[in-house]
């Protein structure tokens, strides 16, 4: 599927963009209504993958801080973004020190685009990604 565009609404509060650019083959990285700016350079931050896990995410607690809890390991389901193309996905992580699992829906390793990669982690009970083709 061809992904120009998406936006990945996390909350209510937080929206992130992402802006396919062919000349530079990168998605252009936005958020609350602007550019995500890299601090030291302060241009716009640019990557080649953008891969959204979705997990469980929820307060912990009885916690006065209202601090969350993000399950990171088991398995789960994805969107890779590439190219202009976004692709299914799923992940996996044996344990906490174990590496990041990422494989096509068939069950083949996800190979990602030379480049940088920017990993967005959303719980789909409250988070949504919006595609624009």
């Amino acid at each position: 599927t061809w992904a120009n565009s998406f936006k990945l609404y996390y909350t209510t509060y937080k929206t992130g963009t992402f802006d396919y650019d062919a000349d530079t083959n990168l998605y252009m990285v936005g958020q609350y209504g602007g550019a995500y700016t890299d601090g030291n350079s302060g241009e716009q931050v640019g990557v080649t993958n953008v891969l959204v896990l979705e997990t469980e995410i929820s307060t912990i607690p009885g916690d006065k801080e209202d601090r969350l809890t993000v399950r990171m390991t088991g398995t789960g389901n994805g969107t890779y973004f590439c190219g202009g193309k976004c692709i299914p996905i799923q992940w996996s992580k044996a344990d906490r020190n174990s590496q990041f699992v990422y494989t096509l829906t068939d069950g083949s390793p996800l190979v990602l685009g030379q480049g940088t990669s920017y990993v967005c982690i959303t719980d789909p009970a409250t988070s949504r990604i919006e595609i624009a083709q």
